[in-house]
């Protein structure tokens, strides 16, 4: 109503010499507003109302409001691709029924092989839940992905075989909620489907493609998928800035996450800042606003996550990542990171992820999701043998562990120097300053037993080997 008096104005006027923010009281029909919005060139962006809960009132003036755009396919359904060996003569056939019905755990309830008409199907029931996957095989250029998508490690022998793929096997399932299981299982069923005869998997859903030496492995995992599984954190470059997005948290029921305008010398630090806020968002955690870590200071970091709808005032109409990048993909269910400054309690305020990056280079002890914590944990012990043989052959090792310190339990790094065998520990140095304790200093010598062990990273050069991409070593002892 024109009529209506309010109490407060938030908002932004954007033109052609900048963004500007308004943050006052009035008390003023709506219409004496209007001239704000007669020069075509400016947009005019009002939240007037109370704050804290209440809803506000938007007005537009000057040009459209931004909207998300309908979800992909590729992108609430989960789609994989068995990229074929250019030296196999693969076959589709009844046979792969029989190499899924051996699957643990799989029920084979329905299947049918595709047909002029429509792919095929396969009913499944697996822990408890039941999934429908659709499949099909045909012409698939492999090397049009290779400039587009990111990739796992590879031997160059392997990128040679890979750029001369020229079929695939397609499957699309939607996850459900024990997306985790869903992730495996999508895997599991693609690789006994064909196996030994791909070259390597494509997660299309999050725009990265697997070795067929990882799937090898991680379809025998006990612990099943992690979180960084699920997903995949690209970094587009324009000069020295970064654009950090997710692609794959859809399919989980998350929204993708996106950090925008910072510098790529610290690209580092912001994809750890997106990863443990994401891990938060698949543990079940339904706020947009988490404090997720604590600084060096003592300082607790709280990230608040917009629709990039909302996101996109706070940032120049020609940033990285802005509205002329979203044309035609990254417009629908996708939120951008911010810190909020708490301090204030009448007033959160949101600051770019740029303004704290002095403090995110230093050790910042992050609040990691307890599903994620835990599932790391068993996968690093699952595959301890790759870090007792990188040991033997005298190739550097670093572990994670749990230390019980002073006043409280922390995660230290520790850079291995042996493994005791009959004692199942491990001999070597802190490699961090302790945040709860003054019982070491780096450099000093820690023993720490297997139990203990929540990571592990193997240097090679400027290559690490994590648990989860442990089958590097396999190839790299094998070179």
């Amino acid at each position: 109503s024109n009529h209506v008096v309010f109490s407060h104005f938030y908002g932004f006027v954007v033109n052609n010499l900048g963004l500007y923010m308004i943050n006052k009281k009035l008390s003023r029909k709506i219409e004496n507003l209007r001239f704000l919005c007669q020069n075509d060139s400016t947009i005019l962006l009002l939240w007037i109302g109370e704050r804290r809960g209440q809803s506000m009132f938007k007005f537009w003036g000057g040009k459209k409001q931004l909207e998300r755009q309908t979800m992909q396919y590729w992108e609430d359904t989960s789609y994989m691709l068995g990229l074929v060996h250019p030296k196999c003569d693969y076959t589709l056939d009844e046979n792969v029924f029989e190499r899924i019905r051996n699957i643990e755990d799989v029920t084979l309830q329905a299947r049918s092989l595709p047909s002029e008409e429509n792919p095929g199907r396969l009913l499944i029931s697996y822990h408890g839940e039941e999934y429908e996957l659709e499949f099909e095989y045909g012409e698939y250029e492999a090397k049009d992905l290779l400039n587009v998508c990111t990739l796992q490690f590879f031997t160059k022998e392997e990128m040679a075989l890979l750029e001369q793929s020229k079929y695939a096997l397609t499957t699309a399932m939607k996850f459900g909620k024990k997306f985790e299981d869903a992730y495996q299982l999508q895997v599991k069923i693609l690789y006994a489907m064909i196996g030994l005869e791909s070259i390597a998997i494509y997660d299309e859903s999050a725009e990265y493609i697997m070795n067929r030496r990882w799937a090898e492995i991680f379809v025998q995992s006990e612990v099943g998928a992690l979180y960084n599984n699920l997903y995949h954190v690209q970094a587009v470059v324009k000069g020295d800035k970064l654009w950090l997005h997710t692609h794959g948290l859809s399919r989980c029921g998350v929204d993708e996450l996106e950090i925008l305008n910072v510098n790529k010398k610290d690209y580092s630090a912001y994809y750890s800042l997106l990863t443990v806020y994401a891990s938060h968002k698949l543990d079940g955690n339904t706020e947009n606003t988490i404090y997720i870590g604590v600084d060096t200071n003592g300082k607790e970091i709280v990230v608040r996550a917009l629709p990039w709808t909302e996101a996109l005032n706070y940032y120049p109409k020609n940033v990285l990542g802005g509205i002329a990048d979203r044309q035609e993909s990254h417009n629908t269910q996708s939120r951008v990171l911010f810190f909020v400054d708490e301090e204030n309690e009448e007033e959160q305020e949101l600051h770019h992820v740029s303004e704290n990056i002095d403090e995110l280079e230093k050790d910042v002890l992050y609040y990691w999701s307890n599903e994620l914590t835990e599932k790391t944990y068993k996968l690093a012990r699952e595959r301890f043998s790759y870090v007792i043989r990188a040991l033997k052959e005298g190739i550097e090792v670093r572990i994670k562990v749990l230390f019980q310190g002073e006043s409280q339990e922390e995660i230290v790094w520790v850079k291995a120097e042996r493994f005791l065998e009959e004692e199942q520990t491990i001999v070597g140095t802190l490699a961090n300053h302790l945040f709860f304790s003054r019982e070491f200093d780096m450099g000093d010598e820690m023993i720490c037993p297997i139990k203990s062990l929540v990571d592990w990273t193997i240097c090679l050069g400027e290559f690490y080997i994590h648990p989860d991409s442990a089958y590097v070593l396999d190839l790299y002892r094998n070179a």
